[in-house]
């Protein structure tokens, strides 16, 4: 029998049923506050800001101190507005579930795992097996085995937290991904706007409590962030300073949820600050690097002096983030050649079946592709996004399954007398494709790139022909 870690203890949780939250929250967002008030100088977040910019893919960055909001950026076409999918973050919220469902007296960390399962253990279980607690699942400390995993619950992750902890911290909009047996996937799934994030990062740091009512025991809280087992000895790694209940321990007396691709909910209790991050990057130590380097040294024990200048030119930085768009012309010498003609595609590994590149004048083109039967359109602005729904096209996978339809945005140019490049960004999600598209007589050869992705990348560039 297999049982996967997260998807087990959250099966365990919802099937125990759902019971009232005590605490409802007010307002909705967390107060803001210039810098200079809580301590922080305004030119330490922007060198933090520039270095994060530097990374070229990062897409929102929100620091708290003392409980206000002193910086909050978006990457533009990225915004406030957009749940973002948090990968194994998602796992520091399946945790909070157990916790509370520990406070509530339906299980114990120390429960057997085969207690709760009394139906579905094998005639024999292994000793193993047996000796299998909740904490192991928790610890990430039970290891794998590839066999069929047990039957779905029919209770969503996000119906049971709802109650206990989105609705009092005033999250909306929660979408939490199942698998394909209708499991909730609790190692991974969930999507959280910035803000949220660091709203569930300020909830730990004022250890459970939230608007003057407890939502977390406190003493989950701190068994949960502690570290539990050992994931090595480097004292210059993040990765190797301890792993709790789905947290990681880092340097400098901090902690942190996590998810692939640079998904941050990053506490620092010591100084009573949270930094949210989501992003689509490789270098996710690079990125805890720039915190420690930048904004670790510069917290004060107290208020600061104002300084307006440079926090108007943090202002002004924080407005004005993009991701990088194609630079080139709206317009080529082969345009009239091959705009409106369409080019069908032998079988390839991404299913692309057809492509048709149109003008629609001031506004840029509009792209239209079909994907494994599916055919979409794409509008592709130029030095601006153009925006729409539906499929990213490479489809990178997640860890069990493709994307679905998103929220897109696209901008392209020619970069080149004959060829035109589109960066495609899946707003919800931490990838962005690039399609070069490099027209020569009836013939377009298609190469795509995303910048990051689980497995290898398909085999190309693609031809197609009239």
């Amino acid at each position: 029998m297999k049982l996967p870690h997260l998807a087990i203890v959250l099966r365990m949780v919802l099937a125990l049923g759902t019971l009232h939250a005590g605490v409802e929250a007010a307002a909705s967002h967390l107060p803001r506050s210039t810098p200079e008030r809580q301590g922080v100088p305004p030119g330490a977040l922007l060198d933090f800001v520039e270095a994060l910019d530097r990374m070229d893919q990062v897409h929102s960055v929100m620091v708290v101190r003392h409980g206000h909001v002193v910086a909050e950026g978006w990457w533009a076409p990225y915004d406030a507005a957009t749940p973002h999918e948090l990968y194994s973050l998602s796992k520091s919220f399946t945790s909070t579930a157990v916790g509370l469902a520990v406070a509530e007296g339906l299980l114990g960390v120390d429960d057997p795992v085969l207690k709760h399962f009394p139906g579905e253990a094998p005639a024999s279980p292994g000793p193993n097996l047996q000796a299998m607690r909740i904490r192991d699942l928790l610890t990430m400390t039970t290891g794998h085995q590839d066999e069929p995993p047990v039957a779905p619950s029919l209770v969503s992750a996000r119906s049971f937290l709802e109650p206990r902890l989105f609705r009092p911290l005033g999250i909306t909009g929660v979408r939490w991904d199942t698998n394909f047996q209708g499991v909730s996937l609790g190692g991974y799934g969930l999507r959280l706007k910035t803000e949220d994030i660091a709203k569930f990062g300020q909830l730990l740091l004022q250890r459970g409590r939230w608007d003057g009512g407890r939502v977390l025991p406190e003493g989950w809280v701190r068994e949960a962030t502690s570290k539990q087992v050992s994931n090595g000895s480097n004292p210059g790694s993040d990765w190797e300073q301890g792993y709790g209940f789905q947290f990681w321990r880092c340097r400098h007396g901090a902690y942190r949820g996590d998810g692939a691709f640079g998904q941050y909910c990053v506490v620092l209790p010591e100084q009573d600050a949270v930094v949210a991050i989501t992003s689509g990057v490789n270098d996710m130590a690079g990125q805890l690097n720039h915190l420690w380097a930048t904004l670790l040294p510069a917290f004060a024990k107290g208020p600061l002096k104002a300084d307006a200048a440079t926090r108007a030119r943090l202002e002004r930085r924080l407005l004005g983030l993009q991701v990088p768009m194609p630079p080139g012309r709206a317009t080529s010498p082969t345009a009239a050649n091959v705009l409106g003609h369409t080019y069908r595609f032998e079988t390839n590994a991404i299913g692309l079946e057809a492509l048709r590149l149109e003008d629609s004048g001031p506004e840029g083109w509009v792209l239209t592709r079909t994907i494994s039967g599916r055919t979409e359109s794409l509008r592709c602005g130029h030095g601006r996004w153009g925006t729409g729904t539906g499929h990213l096209g490479d489809t990178p996978r997640g860890p069990t399954r493709p994307l679905g339809e998103e929220s897109l945005a696209a901008s392209a140019a020619w970069t080149s007398d004959d060829t035109w490049t589109v960066k495609v960004c899946a707003l919800g999600t931490p990838f962005q494709t690039t399609h070069t598209l490099r027209f020569q007589g009836g013939e377009v050869r298609v190469a795509t790139r995303t910048q990051v992705r689980f497995g290898a990348a398909p085999a190309g560039p693609l031809t197609g022909r009239r």
